[in-house]
């Protein structure tokens, strides 16, 4: 294999090594001197001149606008694009691996190894080693943009199906990043996570992002991530002690219920889409349901919160729906009974000695007539009766 770059110096220096040995050595050996024609179409130079090219810092070590001056002197080897464009392109094919291989996966593009065997108890150093290492720089006022790397899953056979955590790998369909741990080596241990991300100096501004209709799109929603079950995302709290997380342990798909974001409300729903639970967004709200759990030998506590001072909580049935406690409701304040209540068992006043049980009659005292059962007080009679229906016969409760 040639490199143009490393022929080209090479071919320079052995001429002008050739030309000047053939002119004859000064005395005391120095041929720094000595112009040099080299034959075929490179310029004359000396090698004095030769040395200082020599000493030229390369273009990515001496531009000081890179910041980079370790990738080449610390390298074995390094290979410079003197046109803008692949400095290094390696391939491999599937079709030219010998059958003697089977289905081995040796079809590899390439391949970087980096072995962490600088022993600590011995040496007192923590290394780190990379098999690989990327950088992608913008330089002030540059347009256009910058890739760490770029890795296309190019498709060009059947359409593929979306893939489950059970069964991640597709025949017939290519994956563009495959993170695995261990190597298929015997007796090694679990590592430590498969993708890292860290400030490095600098921040990032998104941690991952999906750009738009990047994603297969099925019955409305693409698959951003899918995880099997027992698996969870967590938060850590400042002192970096594990926090609040979200989990799955749900065994059956249809025992699971879903958090949903729809236009104008969220929703719980179950695995066949019907809603447990709704709630709806109003754009102005300043006041907001309240749901306080509660310790042992306390009740639970549904109430309301929010910027106004007094808020009541509205309970709103749809359609002829009504309010239905099961057990016995008690009321610790008043009760404001505006339109009808129907009770069907016992109903309990009990008002304290000091107070009283309030009522709004609309039949005041004044009559025409001598009381009866039946009808209204003739006047001179309490203060006003209170109309109770029983059983379809309004009878009348005197108030003094």
């Amino acid at each position: 294999m040639a490199f143009p770059i490393f022929s080209a110096f090479s071919k320079l220096t052995a001429a002008a090594l050739n030309a000047a040995f053939a002119a004859g050595v000064p005395a005391g050996g120095d041929v720094s001197s000595n112009v040099v024609t080299p034959t075929g179409s490179l310029t004359s130079i000396t090698l004095a001149a030769l040395a200082a090219k020599i000493a030229t810092p390369d273009w990515l070590t001496g531009d000081a606008s890179f910041n980079l001056n370790w990738p080449v002197t610390g390298a074995a080897s390094a290979i410079l694009s003197a046109k803008g464009q692949i400095a290094l392109t390696t391939a491999s094919r599937g079709s030219d691996l010998s059958s003697s291989y089977g289905s081995l996966q040796t079809t590899i593009g390439h391949a970087s190894f980096a072995f962490n065997d600088d022993i600590f108890a011995t040496s007192g150093r923590r290394l780190s080693v990379y098999a690989g290492y990327d950088e992608a720089q913008i330089l002030a006022g540059a347009g256009g943009i910058a890739f760490g790397r770029e890795i296309d899953a190019v498709n060009f056979g059947a359409a593929a199906t979306a893939t489950t955590p059970g069964s991640p790998l597709l025949y017939g369909a290519p994956s563009a990043l495959w993170l695995a741990s261990g190597g298929e080596h015997a007796g090694v241990t679990d590592a430590n996570f498969a993708l890292g991300i860290a400030a490095n100096g600098a921040h990032f501004q998104t941690g991952i992002m999906i750009a738009a209709g990047a994603l297969t799109n099925y019955a409305g929603f693409g698959f951003a991530m899918r995880m099997p079950k027992g698996s969870m995302l967590q938060w850590h709290d400042a002192s970096d002690a594990a926090g609040p997380f979200i989990a799955s342990s749900v065994t059956y798909a249809s025992d699971g219920a879903s958090l949903q974001f729809f236009d104008g409300n969220t929703s719980l729903v179950n695995n066949a889409g019907h809603a447990s639970l709704q709630v709806n967004n109003v754009w102005a709200s300043v006041n907001f349901p309240v749901l306080i759990p509660s310790v042992a030998g306390a009740g639970v506590t549904f109430g309301t919160a929010g910027t106004d001072a007094n808020i009541q909580l509205n309970l709103a049935p749809q359609g002829t729906g009504i309010v239905y406690v099961t057990n016995t409701l008690g009321v610790g304040g008043g009760l404001t009974v505006t339109g009808s209540a129907a009770f069907s068992g016992i109903v309990n006043i009990n008002s304290p000695s000091t107070g009283a049980v309030n009522f709004t009659a609309a039949v005041n005292g004044s009559g025409s007539s001598a009381g009866t059962l039946t009808n209204a007080p003739a006047a001179g009679n309490p203060a006003f009766w209170l109309p109770v229906e029983i059983n379809g016969t309004v009878r009348h409760i005197p108030c003094w």
